[in-house]
């Protein structure tokens, strides 16, 4: 099975090289060259690149292992967790059903689900989602505990979560301070779930993974049942290398739990550089979650910066749960969106990523 899985991945390999011109199969094989260089000085199991233009082909290079004991290489399309990069594919669920009139911007807890709000803390009843997905709700980062209740229905979990946490003297006044929350995101979609009687998963799929072609797109670890398949995630426990096919809670969801492949994150990520399917969502809303409204960093989903290696903005965003790594850089006035994922979390991730990023702009830039 896993023999001929491979041969499939082979010529799913070769079709990227061999698309576009020769220029093209030059870039490629030189990010392909990134990928592996990137691997081997930070010694993490695999090593994944995307580099594309909206209106373009996307490149994709993987270097590497899917599970650090076993020898079974990486694929270009291989499914990988993105963590938090998930709180932008919320943003964007709730940005559909605003824009059809399902939700308000200013919707809260007291304005969907009274009942439930009452048993929330009377300051925080009314903290709204504009608020909750720009990390302005006043939560705290985390849960208390993520695995309080289990249950058949994942609403329960959720419900369950954010009584528990919010009934603790670790809130803020919402509104007026910007704390990184992943409860915040789970409220979020507890809000969309409250109004529609659907779950945050189900919505993703119809109002976000199917209007796309994010075929690959799900939830939970990429690989299960000791399979290969897909790879697995790792981490430094003690001074050891583990792998594992873990992930976050499946009640941190909003926050957190979507895998997919590069190709298919390419084509969310485009959306904010001009690209994606017409009427999708309309380019004011579209302007609007990457617009920070408290300071000029976080928006919805996203931090907005202005960085001098890519000469003007970057819309970006880094994920973990703690055995995968994932960053996505978009240039929204270039057009252009690059994107990393290493199948191991580790301390120095994020400068990797940040290597990884300005030398795929640096190749890019090299093309031009």
């Amino acid at each position: 099975m896993i023999r001929s899985n491979l041969k499939v991945w082979l010529v799913v390999a070769l079709s990227f090289v061999c698309i576009g011109s020769e220029v093209g199969a030059q870039s490629l094989a030189e990010l392909q060259r990134l990928a592996e260089e990137l691997r081997s000085k930070s010694d993490y199991p695999g090593v994944w690149l995307a580099s594309g233009e909206v209106g373009g082909s996307v490149q994709i290079a993987a270097s590497g292992l899917r599970k650090a004991d076993s020898p079974v290489p990486v694929a270009p399309l291989d499914r990988l967790h993105i963590g938090s990069c998930t709180k932008a594919m919320t943003a964007v669920l709730i940005a559909r059903l605003v824009e059809r009139g399902v939700l308000d911007w200013s919707d809260s807890f007291a304005t969907v689900a009274p009942r439930y709000s009452e048993r929330l803390p009377a300051t925080h009843r009314g903290v709204t989602l504009e608020q909750l997905l720009q990390h302005r709700s006043g939560y705290p980062e985390n849960a208390r505990d993520w695995l309080l209740k289990r249950g058949v229905f994942i609403t329960d979990f959720r419900s369950e979560i954010l009584l528990d946490s919010l009934g603790t003297d670790q809130l803020e006044p919402p509104g007026a301070k910007e704390r990184y929350s992943n409860l915040g995101y789970l409220g979020a979609g507890m809000i969309a779930e409250h109004r529609t009687g659907r779950s945050w998963e189900d919505l993703m799929q119809a109002e976000v993974f199917r209007p796309l072609g994010l075929d690959s797109a799900s939830f939970g670890p990429p690989s299960l049942l000791d399979s290969l398949e897909q790879p697995w995630g790792h981490a430094v426990i003690e001074g050891r290398l583990h792998s594992a096919q873990a992930d976050n809670p499946p009640a941190l969801g909003p926050a957190g739990t979507v895998h997919l492949n590069l190709q298919d994150w390419f084509h969310f990520c485009e959306l904010f550089a001009g690209g994606g399917p017409s009427g999708f969502l309309k380019a004011e809303t579209l302007a609007k979650l990457v617009q920070p409204e408290l300071n000029e960093e976080y928006a919805y989903g996203w931090v907005t910066a202005k960085e001098d290696w890519a000469r003007g903005r970057v819309v970006t965003h880094a994920g973990s749960n703690r055995w995968w790594f994932a960053e996505a850089t978009i240039l929204p006035e270039r057009r252009q969106v690059f994107l990393c994922v290493f199948n191991r979390s580790g301390e120095d991730a994020s400068e990797l990523a940040a290597e990884a990023r300005r030398r795929m702009w640096e190749l890019k830039a090299g093309q031009k």
